[in-house]
């Protein structure tokens, strides 16, 4: 990062105590994108990023992995109808499949991520050993 001078610094971070997002700072202090989220950064690091909210909870992809481990559902479709009766707005059976998929890459080994890929292709179940 190109050193920045102490009053651009304390610019940045007035500027974002104000609430403006990063692509408006930087076009108002004429820097690059990358040295302003760089700078917000050594300061806030916790800073909440934006992006769309996930339609299930961690409690609903808790039920749909074990629906689908346990047998009561033997592909994407039946595990979306299952989840559809539980949550308000309603999810495709693509979201199921990534569902099913990041939990097992997360705590399961290189056989169960295959599995999690043929999935889909409504494979066996098997569990995480």
């Amino acid at each position: 990062m190109k050193s920045i001078s102490t009053s651009q610094r304390q610019n940045i971070i007035s500027l974002a105590s104000l609430g403006l997002s990063t692509r408006k700072i930087a076009s108002q202090t004429g820097l690059v994108r990358s040295t302003v989220s760089q700078v917000l950064q050594e300061i806030q690091p916790e800073r909440l990023h934006g992006g769309h909210p996930s339609k299930l909870s961690s409690t609903n992809k808790r039920a749909i992995v074990q629906q689908i481990l346990t047998g009561k559902a033997k592909n994407a479709v039946q595990a979306t109808h299952f989840i559809n009766s539980i949550v308000d707005s309603p999810v495709s059976s693509q979201t199921m499949r990534h569902t099913f998929q990041r939990s097992l890459i997360e705590g399961c080994g290189e056989e169960e991520k295959a599995f999690a890929f043929y999935w889909s292709q409504e494979e066996e179940v098997s569990l995480c050993s």
